[in-house]
């Protein structure tokens, strides 16, 4: 793997040279409308794997998405992809996942400034009750209350030291692969079992609130902001059943539409990876009116082919940054090119 100054090197070199366009052709499935997905703006210590950017990057993100980019709304772009028109060179579509509160507080003013259009897809519970997604309040009870370790051998998992914070940040990551991959009773469980260990009341993550408010869809989506589903409770679907799939994609759709009114057409998968959905996915989401669903597997579109597996692109720390933290425009660049992913070296 590179590290983050070999990458600086590398996509300086290609940037400033002009070769970054040359190179873009490296990879075909780069080829197409890039949708990017971002998770959290703010400039908080961020505990789950570096899915949040800080403001000042991401207003310089937006700043490089307008000046070098076509950003396309998301309806758009899939009129685009259904019609086989030809398609903008550098088409992108700026997306959020989960509903988090910074995305008003942060992100929306400098997309305003920049005049970008954005589609934000809601895990819908945890919007409507203003409550934290479950691997936030896992985080919160880990990391701020977790005292020296966490017995949950009754689940399969030894018994978790966790004395210091880079412990914590250890047993953290362990709990949550296994509560990816587990069903919602164990799920409910594993937190309830966390919660009497860590002394911990309902779990909710403390202070002001997490998760946009009712007021601030409206308001943004007066502005123009599209929301869509990313489900109700931000499961995995290919781990539910049938019944507990087709409600997370139908009673989110009806959530959102109450709070928005208007129809809801995206889903975004929880998780987005190849193994997080499956075949009746599909099924379910165009038997309750869906248009298209989108994962978190690399890559741009060049046609509506999967239209239930259309591919984004997530922005994260480790793409868009130098090794001092700052915003990097040849390593951005780069990534949305696709350049580091052909050379096998993206971290």
């Amino acid at each position: 793997m590179l590290t983050a100054i070999l990458k600086e090197t590398a996509g300086a070199a290609l940037y400033h040279t002009g070769l970054l366009r040359v190179a873009a052709g490296w990879l075909p499935s780069y080829r197409g409308i890039k949708v990017l997905a971002w998770h959290r703006v703010n400039d908080d210590a961020d505990p789950i794997g570096g899915m949040s950017v800080s403001t000042e990057n991401f207003r310089r993100q937006m700043k490089y998405l307008k000046e070098k980019c076509d950003v396309l709304t998301l309806e758009r772009a899939m009129d685009l992809l259904f019609s086989g028109d030809a398609l903008p060179p550098d088409g992108v579509v700026v997306t959020f996942d989960d509903g988090y509160r910074d995305n008003y507080e942060n992100a929306f003013p400098v997309l305003k400034d920049y005049g970008i259009p954005a589609t934000i897809f809601l895990s819908a519970e945890a919007v409507e009750k203003s409550s934290a997604l479950w691997f936030d309040s896992v985080a919160e009870l880990v990391m701020s209350r977790l005292k020296d370790s966490i017995d949950l051998s009754g689940y399969g998992l030894p018994v978790l030291e966790a004395g210091s914070q880079q412990e914590k940040s250890a047993v953290l990551g362990s709990i949550l692969a296994f509560l990816k991959n587990s069903s919602s009773f164990i799920r409910r469980e594993v937190i309830g079992e966390l919660q009497k260990q860590c002394c911990a009341g309902a779990g909710k993550a403390e202070g002001k609130r997490v998760m946009l408010s009712r007021d601030d869809i409206r308001l943004m989506s007066a502005c123009g902001i599209d929301f869509e589903s990313h489900g109700m409770n931000h499961c995995i679907l290919s781990n539910l059943t049938d019944a507990e799939m087709e409600y997370e994609i139908s009673e989110s759709a009806r959530i959102i539409e109450k709070m928005t009114g208007r129809p809801v057409r995206y889903f975004a998968y929880p998780n987005g990876g190849a193994r997080d959905y499956d075949g009746r996915a599909a099924l379910f989401l165009a038997r309750h009116g869906y248009r298209a669903a989108f994962t978190l597997e690399k890559g741009a579109n060049s046609n509506a082919a999967r239209r239930f597996a259309m591919r984004r692109i997530a922005v994260t720390k480790g793409m868009e940054s130098n090794f001092r933290g700052s915003f990097s425009r040849a390593i951005f660049a780069s990534e949305l090119a696709g350049v580091f992913q052909a050379m096998r070296v993206n971290e």
